[in-house]
């Protein structure tokens, strides 16, 4: 089985997440890489991951340019860590599946429900 090469969106902070995705990736398949990345090339995460990738922000991208993008590095899969990513990548799921590059993320109607906070606790009533 080839290792996987895992998107880690929005790095910013978050080490320890970071660390914890690495460690469970490595679990799966020892060769796996964990690209993380944000559109900050100072982002206070950068020095701690074992590759960074500066990526331009999604709202300068499209599915096609951000799919290329992926294509590029080697992408196989991606880990959205931020709200604000979820629509665009949910949208743009379908064309990254033509290139062989699945997304963690809940379907679609999920997602409109869960970012939505009115709508959500209609949900639950």
């Amino acid at each position: 089985m080839p290792s996987p090469t895992l998107l880690f969106t929005s790095l910013s902070a978050k080490k320890a997440l970071y660390q914890g995705v690495l460690a469970d990736a490595r679990r799966y398949h020892p060769d796996a890489r964990l690209l993380g990345t944000d559109c900050n090339p100072s982002c206070p995460a950068a020095s701690a991951a074992e590759e960074f990738t500066l990526m331009p922000p999604l709202t300068e991208m499209d599915a096609i340019s951000f799919s290329s993008f992926c294509t590029e590095q080697g992408v196989t899969h991606i880990i959205p860590t931020r709200d604000g990513e979820l629509t665009f990548l949910s949208q743009a799921s379908e064309t990254l599946a033509e290139s062989g590059i699945e997304v963690f993320l809940a379907p679609a109607q999920a997602l409109t429900i869960c970012l939505d906070k009115l709508l959500f606790s209609h949900r639950l009533a």
